[in-house]
């Protein structure tokens, strides 16, 4: 990032928190009312507009669950079209193999992409042992352990490819550590500090000081006030996982683009690590916002934590985990206006109009009002 992106960027965070205490009373087709009542949840989702794009990646949408070791699950049919649970297929990468040393707690979740093109040169689509391979050529310290995250991603459905033909949708690359809610470490948040300066990573105090300005509460904040992730490392209070593809900001929303397969299963994950180690969307948090990383991009998150607000509202994934941090009346609503905000905050590339668009974000947003006003008619 250019000087000058860093001052107007600042220049924003600077002013940010005046125009997070406007947006309480400029709310987007918004008439203050009485508490409305509380309905069924198939009542909402009837009424929410989502466009073709979105409502493709929920349909993909597969639960998933950890057994009492810590391993990921998810449900299949067997050849006598009988529902079962299986662990989805195990690749550990080099670090795993050799470090069992287990996470002080998990009050993050890191999202990553592998910074590699999604087709080999043979044309074949690259999957998620493709990415293991690579968490172990990358070897900064030259200890021969590489890199290394708790699942990788692909675009593939998720299954076990017990053949290795095609992919693997999830692939869990660490070895579970017999205690879910304690998996073992990895090492994918490495850059602590400004390679040129010394200084104290920039991107993840400008993360935490846009959040505050904009009253999202997040696990980051407390991990930067103590300093623990100076002190620890972020690895040890984090999971992560890395996904296909290369350049999601600078291509978005045409070229370089994930998969909607690909973002479901990362959707799939993500709600799953939501629940077991009780996150909300403000501590899925993307290596770019914690790092001077590229991965995944500000587009990405912020339809990525707009997907986990559609996905609890249509009862996917629980509502207290999205909107519980959120006071007052029409916190649904509210919770959607931050997510366009943090990506408004910073508009990469001038693109913020082609994010709303790419989402449906206007016309869902008419429709989450539309339910509003039928439920204070109700009353």
């Amino acid at each position: 990032m250019s000087k000058s992106e860093r001052l107007t960027r600042r220049e924003f965070l600077q002013l940010s928190g005046a125009v997070g205490a406007l947006a309480g009373t400029a709310r987007i087709g918004l008439i203050p009312a009485r508490e409305p009542t509380v309905h069924e949840q198939s009542d909402i989702s009837e009424i929410l507009v989502v466009n073709e794009r979105v409502s493709e990646i929920l349909s993909y949408y597969t639960p998933l669950s950890f057994d009492e070791q810590g391993n990921l699950l998810f449900e299949t049919q067997d050849e006598y079209q009988r529902t079962i649970t299986l662990s989805t297929s195990l690749l550990p990468t080099e670090f795993s193999k050799h470090v069992k040393e287990k996470v002080e707690s998990v009050e993050l979740l890191v999202v990553h992409y592998d910074a590699g093109l999604r087709y080999l040169l043979d044309g074949t689509e690259r999957n998620a042992r493709n990415t293991v391979n690579g968490l172990n050529g990358n070897d900064p310290d030259g200890d021969g352990r590489g890199a290394s995250v708790q699942w990788c991603v692909d675009g593939f459905p998720i299954s076990r490819n017990e053949n290795r033909e095609g992919g693997y949708g999830i692939l869990q690359t660490q070895y579970a550590s017999g205690a879910a809610d304690k998996p073992y470490r990895g090492k994918h948040v490495y850059i602590g500090i400004d390679l040129a300066s010394g200084e104290k990573d920039i991107n993840i105090l400008e993360t935490v000081e846009l959040f505050k300005n904009l009253g999202i509460k997040s696990n980051l904040e407390n991990l930067v006030k103590q300093g623990r992730y100076l002190q620890s490392g972020l690895n040890k209070y984090s999971v992560g996982f890395e996904q296909i593809g290369i350049y999601f900001d600078p291509g978005f929303p045409d070229t370089d683009q994930p998969t909607r397969r690909q973002v479901a299963n990362a959707l799939s994950l993500t709600t799953a690590c939501m629940r077991q180690f009780s996150l909300t969307p403000w501590d899925i948090v993307g290596h770019h916002e914690i790092q001077q990383k590229s991965d995944p991009g500000y587009y990405y998150m912020g339809t990525f934590r707009f997907l986990i607000g559609v996905a609890a509202l249509k009862g996917l994934v629980p509502q207290d985990l999205v909107f519980d941090d959120i006071d007052g009346k029409y916190r649904e609503l509210r919770y959607f206006e931050k997510v366009a905000e943090t990506v408004r905050a910073i508009n990469r590339y001038g693109r913020y109009g082609l994010w709303e668009d790419y989402i449906g974000y206007k016309k869902f947003i008419d429709s989450l009002n539309d339910w509003y006003e039928i439920r204070r008619g109700n009353r």
